[in-house]
């Protein structure tokens, strides 16, 4: 009796060629995972510097316009005496220069908010070294990998307009 050929199953050569292909498709489909991550990673941070960015402004624009109830306004920007921490905060050009290094919660994030007079008959991206009604906001949240993000507000006195 004769043995047939016809079932004779997979030759080596043939499960190399399969091993070759799934292994370059397996390689690119892992780059497509790689790059979908990086993307997912890159738009949670944007998204938690945003975050910060409207609730610094938030806190800032919350607060009063000036030390003063009533002009003439601070000609001076910045904490008052005795103000020493954000929490003795009581207008908003305290946080003019105000860098937070350590934001509970947010490792390796920094916030920068900068606090400024501005003459919106010159310009409103511009500080002007007189006292006005108006004060621009602009604040900076920082990654080390991702970069700067700026956001900024106009605040106006309310007895100035």
């Amino acid at each position: 009796m004769r043995k047939s050929k016809t079932n004779q199953g997979i030759t080596i050569s043939e499960l190399v060629i399969f091993i070759v292909i799934a292994g370059i498709a397996y390689l690119a489909l892992m780059r497509v995972f790689i790059f979908a991550n990086e993307l997912s990673m890159k738009n949670e941070v944007q998204t938690t510097m945003i975050q910060l960015l409207l609730d610094r402004l938030e806190i800032v624009k919350s607060k009063r316009f000036d030390e003063k109830l009533y002009p003439s306004w601070s000609t001076t920007l910045g904490p008052d005496t005795g103000e020493l921490a954000e929490a003795d905060f009581d207008d908003c050009d305290d946080y003019q220069h105000y860098l937070e290094t350590n934001i509970p919660g947010h490792e390796g994030y920094q916030r920068y908010t900068r606090v400024f007079y501005v003459n919106p008959a010159i310009s409103i991206n511009d500080s002007i070294p007189n006292v006005m009604f108006m004060k621009k906001i602009i604040v900076r949240v920082s990654h080390p990998d991702y970069g700067n993000l700026d956001m900024s507000s106009l605040i106006a006195s309310r007895s100035g307009l």
